[in-house]
């Protein structure tokens, strides 16, 4: 059942539909690369639920990439499901279905009795007033095998967002002011505040970090940074203990360079400066580097993830996070580059760049490729195609 807060959430999002988006615009949610995370091959068409979906924009992107893929999406904002709604049908398509409804109370007759394949949850249990319920809720509705991404803000990285939200509630408005006027309060608060930066040559705390951008970011966006009626955000400990509590188990960050001492301070890890357990090690990173949100992957307790060592025999596929890049001149390769999402670039040998290209498009095992290419040293390509697999410029794909 609602309570007052959840209502307000609802209220809030009614009236400034989050993400905003434009009519068919979606987003790729990487549905066949989470799939891969387990070695048991599917037998069945798989299934992603989009839990808090919003506008859409992340269902609709599973549901146009991957035609064979059944996708379902819930949330308690009508506005939300209308705008999805008109694009199905703009789209003309049927391979997903819509509910409006809490997460805590997730019927049995959404979704298959097996459990999802995907569960996607990115930015929304805690504006729930029971997070720990809700995602025991969903732990509760994923498959054996299935994978869950989550998503939750992280107080330490947001904390300069917070300090500017909380001064925005103090604010001497009435109680019946709208949402309206507190966003022009606020903007208001925030080109003094600006000024103040002017004059005195550095800016004042509350605009440090991802502050800065407040004044170019949409409507939806401010309200939901600044003016949220419910947001809670989550400490690694906390995390730990609700991931735990939902009988779930943690398997690797979405960005997961971004939390790897080892990636970020080779020097000290060599040197043995750092704990060996790895929630530890998250810690020191929170300490040292910005980071505004947790974004894991979980699993439940007996999941068989596919980390075995790379075969000849293995398919392989480009990631769909990867951006891939050439260097030229006059028509002669020069340099090959590779990114991974907002990692930086990296050069690629001429080994790794030919793989990648050759598994752009469909999977492939190696053995395949250097078939077709009439190349021998298979140790060489098997080490460079691993190289590739560690940095996540391949996935090995299970359907």
């Amino acid at each position: 059942m609602p309570n007052q807060t959840s209502e307000k959430v609802r209220a809030l999002y009614e009236k400034y539909p989050y993400p905003p988006r434009a009519p068919g615009e979606s987003v790729d949610p990487y549905v066949d690369y989470m799939l891969g995370f387990s070695r048991v091959p599917l037998r069945h068409s798989p299934t992603f639920l989009d839990a808090g979906c919003g506008t859409g924009a992340c269902a609709l992107g599973a549901a146009v990439l991957n035609k064979n893929l059944q996708v379902f999406a819930c949330d308690f904002n009508q506005s939300g499901l209308d705008a999805i709604e008109d694009d199905i049908d703009e789209l003309g398509l049927n391979n997903i279905e819509l509910r409006r409804l809490d997460l805590l109370d997730l019927p049995e007759d959404f979704g298959p009795e097996r459990g999802f394949d995907v569960i996607y949850c990115m930015g929304v249990i805690h504006h729930t007033p029971d997070p720990a319920g809700v995602l025991k809720a969903l732990a509760g509705r994923l498959a054996p095998q299935g994978v869950m991404r989550l998503m939750v803000y992280a107080d330490k990285g947001r904390h300069a967002l917070y300090r500017f939200a909380r001064a925005v509630q103090s604010l001497p408005l009435s109680d019946e002011a709208t949402t309206d006027e507190r966003v022009m309060a606020a903007k208001s608060l925030l080109m003094e505040l600006e000024s103040v930066t002017a004059r005195q040559g550095y800016p004042v705390p509350s605009l440090r970090g991802i502050l800065a951008d407040s004044n170019s970011v949409s409507l939806e966006e401010f309200v939901d940074r600044y003016l949220h009626p419910h947001d809670e955000p989550y400490n690694l400990g906390l995390l730990r203990e609700h991931i735990e509590a939902a009988g779930l188990k943690f398997h690797r960050w979405f960005e997961s360079r971004y939390w790897d001492l080892e990636e970020l301070l080779p020097e000290a890890t060599g040197r043995g400066d750092f704990p060996t357990d790895d929630w530890q090690r998250f810690e020191i990173v929170e300490e040292l580097f910005d980071r505004d949100q947790y974004d894991c992957y979980l699993v439940k307790p007996g999941f068989l993830a596919n980390d075995g060592p790379l075969t000849l025999d293995c398919s392989i596929k480009l990631s769909p996070q990867v951006h891939l890049t050439e260097v030229s001149y006059r028509g002669f390769g020069l340099e090959h580059k590779a990114r991974v999402l907002f990692y930086p670039d990296e050069s690629l040998s001429l080994e790794q760049a030919k793989i990648l290209k050759a598994v752009a498009k469909q999977a492939r095992t190696l053995k395949e490729l250097l078939s077709e290419w009439g190349v021998e040293n298979e140790r060489l390509w098997l080490n460079e195609a691993s190289w590739l697999l560690r940095r996540d410029y391949l996935f090995r794909p299970n359907f």
